[in-house]
């Protein structure tokens, strides 16, 4: 995209239905005889994936009569569109069913209709109380009081003996709510920097940590409260390295949603998948397969809410399978999930994640090694290595040392011996030329020098051979494979 603008990002996030539902609803607000809203609605959905440029599009807004005033009429346009997706969209969510009773609330209120309004208010404060909306719910007491204190002037007294029998535990929960809330969110920012975890940050995480809210919390409040608290753990064990405390915690995560508030998997349904691909994380870690499996299973069967929501459901389910069909040694199923993968990559362009798609394409190519189809472990190192982007170095530069594998087992030892040069170069003037690096590119050179023989040597001090690659499973496997004349299939099941 040449320059960003939020009119053409907006336009292009509609989907199809949605674009279909502005068009009626722009026919009510005709300008002049004509639709200038439609009109340049279509302008700017016609731009595709190209991009927005403004220079490169005024002489077509010239003639259509948007070139005066432009910024005005897209100003216009894009609060129609919001008008029309709040209509279309009303009722979907628990927020907006609470934001439609507050608004039907504030109308009773106006017209002195106060049978239908204290209906409003009751039935909105059930839905803020079964979905654990507690600043809501503080927002309708409020209103909740000011409507009794109009309408029962009889019972003043009473009513001013209650104004603090909800409102303060109400207060105490929101105030827990924001404390976890924030030291979660602190924990996940440390994890994320990634950055010396020394003395001095163990310092900061244990002053943090220290909060009462957190000290003293006891699972079981609200929803919120428990799940602030169980991620927050999460992060913590995550920041330690301790793998089995992690799962602990993301399976607790999990169960909030599938045994305690099972409510929360339709209106939170973005943390609930997130929760549920963190423990199928979880499960790949400790080696439950298994379970694995079976929560792929089940996530496969969420219908997605929007197009976005399908593109990031597509990256985790095909991500984790082909995890797991590696894991579990099948590796042709694992290759075999090209197309799919592919197709989903060019479906779901603009919500993919560009450092998945290149893990992706490294567990394509990585699986392929193992079936031992180096024509395709060729293709998709290849994709890798000529992306443009500077995402996920450390994959690129793996894929440099295995496409240098499938040559040589290709025989395409001239083209070898220059991209081993080519390498070395490159990872030295970066100074990221690991000692795991320099050893295979070391063997490689042998290798073409002394021919086959050199596996011999090799042999004589396998140990030292296999353990200069203990981090670098696929390459491992390939040495043992020629160390033990194997197959790459059967040196995975070693390694």
């Amino acid at each position: 995209m040449k320059s960003s603008d939020n009119l053409y990002l907006l336009i292009r996030s509609l989907s199809a239905s949605e674009k279909r539902y502005f068009k009626i609803f722009s026919q009510r607000h005709l300008i002049g005889g004509q639709n200038k809203y439609d009109k340049l609605f279509d302008i700017y959905d016609g731009l595709g994936e190209e991009g927005y440029d403004e220079k490169a599009l005024l002489p077509v807004l010239n003639k259509k009569g948007f070139g005066k005033n432009l910024s005005d009429h897209k100003k216009n346009l894009q609060e129609m569109i919001m008008r029309a997706m709040l209509n279309y969209h009303s009722g979907e969510t628990v927020d907006q069913q609470l934001n439609d009773l507050l608004a039907e609330e504030d109308f009773y209120r106006q017209k002195r209709l106060n049978g239908l309004r204290a209906k409003a208010i009751a039935r909105a404060k059930e839905i803020a109380d079964k979905y654990d909306k507690p600043m809501i719910m503080l927002q309708l007491l409020v209103r909740e009081n000011m409507m009794r204190i109009e309408i029962e002037q009889d019972r003043l007294p009473e009513i001013a003996e209650g104004l603090d029998t909800e409102r303060l535990p109400l207060l105490d929960r929101i105030t827990i709510t924001s404390d976890l809330s924030a030291l979660n969110n602190w924990l996940f920012i440390q994890y994320r920097l990634g950055g010396k975890k020394d003395e001095a940050l163990w310092e900061r995480v244990a002053v943090r940590m220290s909060i009462p809210s957190f000290r003293d919390y006891r699972p079981g409040l609200s929803f919120l409260t428990d799940r602030s608290y169980y991620s927050a753990w999460t992060f913590y064990y995550l920041l330690r390295g301790d793998h089995a405390a992690y799962h602990q915690y993301v399976k607790l995560q999990y169960e909030l949603y599938e045994l305690h508030y099972p409510q929360q998997k339709d209106n939170a349904r973005v943390m609930y998948k997130i929760a549920l691909f963190n423990y199928v994380y979880s499960l790949q870690q400790t080696g439950d397969f298994d379970g694995m499996k079976a929560l792929l299973d089940h996530a496969a069967t969420i219908e997605p809410m929007n197009e976005d929501d399908a593109g990031e459901s597509f990256q985790n389910l095909v991500f984790y399978r082909q995890l797991y069909y590696m894991n579990t040694g099948r590796f042709a199923e694992a290759a075999a999930m090209t197309s799919e993968i592919e197709h989903g990559i060019r479906k779901y362009r603009r919500k993919f994640n560009k450092s998945r798609e290149l893990t992706l394409y490294s567990n394509t190519a990585i699986s392929c090694m193992m079936i031992e189809d180096w024509d395709r472990v060729v293709d998709y190192t290849e994709k890798i290595i000529t992306d443009k982007t500077d995402v996920r170095m450390d994959i690129r530069h793996e894929a440099m040392l295995h496409q240098l594998i499938a040559r040589y087992e290709m025989q395409q030892y001239d083209l070898l011996s220059y991209q081993c040069r080519s390498l070395q170069r490159t990872l030295g003037s970066r100074g990221q030329l690991h000692d795991s690096h320099a050893y295979i590119l070391r063997q490689l050179h042998l290798l073409l020098k002394n021919g086959p023989d050199h596996w011999d040597t090799l042999r004589k001090n396998s140990e030292e051979a296999l353990a200069s690659c203990q981090h670098h499973t696929p390459v491992k496997a390939w040495l043992h494979k020629h160390i033990h004349k194997v197959t790459m299939s059967t040196a995975a099941a070693v390694v």
